[in-house]
């Protein structure tokens, strides 16, 4: 009976040594998560279409740098990269539904923009603009010297790089956390 006992007792004290070492602070697990999702990303291919125009280069979307995240310029409605690129409406989700942004340029004018959406952890690239992957540009608006009113959509929420190439040239990158908008009544 004494020997039974001590065997549980040393079970008992086994198992909380093993599940104390287990246990990891919510911080931990996100890092975790983090530098798995940078594994599996670093694993997957990026998935582009066959339609791309021809001067969309792979090292494009490797070079992005998801550290610079878009912000509000001058404290208004306009979200994007002050002085180079901003969005008008991108408040607006563009899942499952076909917005209207108004895409504002500083430094050009007259030129063909085409914008390339490509998001981080699917690795998943896509047409942006509905009206096609290039469309021209507008003059002066708001202050920016050249602009584009489009319908958008993107096939899911996401943190999506929206790759700004203007006559072919990869111009301006606005990296956008995407989410879904459910409307409730």
């Amino acid at each position: 009976m004494l020997r039974k006992n001590g065997i549980l007792s040393f079970l008992a004290i086994m198992l909380l040594i093993i599940f104390a070492g287990c246990k990891g602070t919510d911080d931990n697990l996100i890092e975790e998560n983090e530098d798995f999702r940078e594994e599996v990303k670093s694993k997957n291919t990026i998935k582009i279409p066959n339609d791309i125009p021809g001067f969309v280069k792979m090292s494009d979307f490797q070079d992005i740098d998801w550290s610079k995240k878009a912000t509000y310029i001058d404290g208004g409605d306009l979200i994007g990269n002050k002085g180079k690129a901003a969005i008008l409406g991108a408040d607006a989700s563009p899942i499952n539904n076909t917005p209207k942004w108004m895409w504002l340029l500083w430094g050009v004018k007259d030129v063909d923009l085409t914008v390339i959406g490509y998001e981080k952890y699917s690795n998943t690239v896509s047409k942006v603009l509905t009206g096609g992957w290039t469309e021209p540009v507008a003059g002066e608006n708001d202050g920016a010297d050249a602009h584009l009113p489009s319908n958008v959509e993107l096939p899911k929420a996401g943190n999506w790089a929206m790759l700004l190439y203007c006559d072919g040239k990869l111009f301006d990158t606005i990296i956008l956390d995407v989410k879904k908008i459910v409307h409730t009544n």
